[in-house]
C-alpha cells in the first residue's frame, strides 16, 4: 500500500466516525441543562420516570456505550418519544461524567463526543458511585463528597 492510499483510508475512517453509520453523527448539548441529573446541584433522587431507581437510569445508557439523550429534548409522554430519543442531542452532563471517570466508550461516535468535553468534577459527578449516592441518599452523598474533598 502506498502512503497516499493509507491516508485516504484513514480519512474515510475518520469521516465514518464523525458522520456515523446511519447518517450524521449526533450532537451534544452546548451547555449543561439547569436541572441535568448529572450535575451535583441537581434535585436529589429526581430522575423523571426513573426516580427512585438510579441504577435503572444509568443502565439505560448501556454502561457508557449508548448515547443518552438530553432529558429536555425528548417529550417522554409523546407517542414518538423513542423516535425523538434516537435523534436528540446527547446529554452533556452524561458525557462529562464519562470523561470525569476516564471512560472512553467503545462506540466510536460516543467516544468522539466524550473526547470533546472538558472534565469538570466541580459541576458534574466524578463517577457513577457519586451519582448513585446523590440520587439514593442525599445525606450520604454530601458526607462522601466532603470526605473526598478533604483528601484532595
Amino acid at each position: 500500500m502506498t502512503d497516499a492510499f493509507r491516508i485516504k483510508l484513514a480519512e474515510k475512517a475518520v469521516e465514518r466516525v464523525y458522520r456515523g453509520p446511519h447518517g450524521p453523527a449526533r450532537e451534544m448539548c452546548k451547555v449543561l441543562c439547569r436541572e441535568c441529573p448529572f450535575k451535583r446541584s441537581s434535585a436529589p433522587g429526581y430522575l423523571g420516570i426513573c426516580s427512585g431507581d438510579p441504577w435503572e437510569f444509568l443502565t439505560s445508557a448501556g454502561h457508557g456505550e449508548i448515547p443518552l439523550p438530553c432529558h429536555m429534548r425528548v417529550n417522554w409522554s409523546s407517542a414518538r418519544a423513542q423516535e425523538q430519543a434516537q435523534t436528540a442531542h446527547v446529554c452533556r452532563g452524561y458525557l462529562t461524567m464519562l470523561r470525569n471517570e476516564c471512560k472512553r466508550p467503545r462506540n466510536p461516535e460516543l467516544a468522539v463526543l466524550v473526547e470533546q468535553v472538558v472534565p469538570d468534577r466541580d459541576a458534574v459527578f466524578a463517577n457513577r458511585n457519586e451519582f448513585m449516592l446523590h440520587h439514593n441518599d442525599p445525606e450520604l452523598a454530601t458526607s462522601f463528597r466532603n470526605a473526598f474533598a478533604e483528601r484532595m
